[in-house]
C-alpha cells in the first residue's frame, strides 16, 4: 500500500492500513483532494488505478497524528442502570471502570460499537447503553464524533 492510487476521476489516495470497524471495512488513507487523513468504506470504492508519483512526506503514515495519537477510554456502567455491578462483572472492571486503549482515529468507531454514551449527562437511554464514557475530555481528541452515541448533547 505503498503507492497512491487514484480512486475516482480526479481522487488520490494514499493508503496506509486496513480497518474492519465491527460493519464494514475501511481504508485509511491520506486524500490528496481534501488533503487530509481519512477512513474510505472500501466497497464504495469503484475503480483503482496506480499513480505513478509516490507519496510525499506529508501523506505518509508517519504523519497520520489521529493514527498515531493513543488515547485511553475510561466506561463506567451507565448511570441509569439499576444493576450497575452486574456490568462491572460483565466487563471485568476494575474499581467500576474499564480502561481501554485505542488511537484517535479509531476510537469513534469502538464508542459506536459498544454503545457508549458519551452525551455530557449521560442521558441516553441505559436500555441502548449500559456503558458511560467517564472521562469526557477525550472527545476532543477523537475522529469521526458524528458516529459517538451522544457525543453532540
Amino acid at each position: 500500500m505503498s503507492q497512491p492510487l487514484r480512486v475516482k476521476a480526479n481522487g488520490r489516495l494514499c493508503p496506509h492500513a486496513l480497518v474492519n470497524n465491527g460493519q464494514r471495512w475501511h481504508v485509511r488513507a491520506f486524500d490528496r483532494q481534501s488533503r487530509q487523513f481519512t477512513d474510505f468504506v472500501v466497497t464504495r470504492i469503484k475503480a483503482l488505478q496506480p499513480c505513478a508519483e509516490s507519496p510525499k512526506t506529508a501523506e505518509q503514515p508517519a504523519a497520520d497524528s489521529a493514527w498515531l495519537q493513543p488515547i485511553t477510554l475510561v466506561l463506567i456502567p451507565h448511570p441509569g442502570l439499576k444493576h450497575p455491578e452486574a456490568i462491572m462483572l460483565d466487563y471485568r472492571m476494575q474499581d467500576g471502570e474499564l480502561h481501554l486503549s485505542s488511537n484517535a482515529a479509531l476510537a469513534g468507531y469502538l464508542l459506536r460499537a459498544w454503545s457508549v454514551d458519551c452525551s455530557a449527562r449521560h442521558q441516553l437511554s441505559s436500555g441502548v447503553c449500559q456503558l458511560a464514557l467517564k472521562n469526557l475530555d477525550v472527545l476532543s481528541s477523537i475522529e469521526h464524533l458524528a458516529i459517538v452515541p451522544g457525543a453532540g448533547h
